[in-house]
């Protein structure tokens, strides 16, 4: 009987998931999903803590809001920032339809 490495497991999670939905997610979030889910299969702690994984989350969608209006964007984001934010993905969506 052959037994499946976890590693092997998390990166077949990822696969069925399919193709990225949205630009925001493609790149080098494939790696990061499945080393997240080797750590869940595994019990094991990720390499970076939940709270740095939103300061870098926040960074990178920082950027996007400064880019779209031309305005620096302080962190932690707003609320206000949340709502460029939503606004801005909404209207990437509506294009794409």
């Amino acid at each position: 009987m052959r037994v499946r490495r976890p590693e092997t497991q998390a990166a077949r999670c990822v696969q069925r998931l399919g193709p990225p939905v949205d630009p925001m997610y493609a790149g080098q979030m494939g790696p990061e999903a499945i080393h997240f889910l080797e750590s869940v299969l595994l019990e094991t702690d990720p390499i970076a803590s939940p709270e740095h994984a939103r300061m870098v989350m926040e960074s990178y969608l920082a950027v996007d809001i400064s880019a779209e209006t031309g305005d620096p964007v302080e962190l932690s984001l707003s609320n206000h920032s949340l709502a460029l934010l939503a606004d801005m993905i909404a209207a990437i969506r509506s294009d794409a339809a």
